[in-house]
């Protein structure tokens, strides 16, 4: 597996976690909605929108 391969496998793998867990461990806050995650030298930015 080539360096791009297991960047894209881990970045995947980050996202697909937050649907179970959207606020982990080391999340931090951007925004009223919005958050970023860290993985390895990349960050994924997202929204989470509560229901009320």
């Amino acid at each position: 597996m080539n360096f791009l391969t297991r960047t894209l496998k881990k970045v995947d793998e980050a996202i697909t976690a937050l649907r179970q867990n959207p606020r982990p461990r080391g999340v931090e806050k951007l925004d009223k909605t919005a958050y970023r995650i860290r993985v390895g030298r990349h960050r994924v930015i997202y929204d989470i929108y509560d229901k009320e």
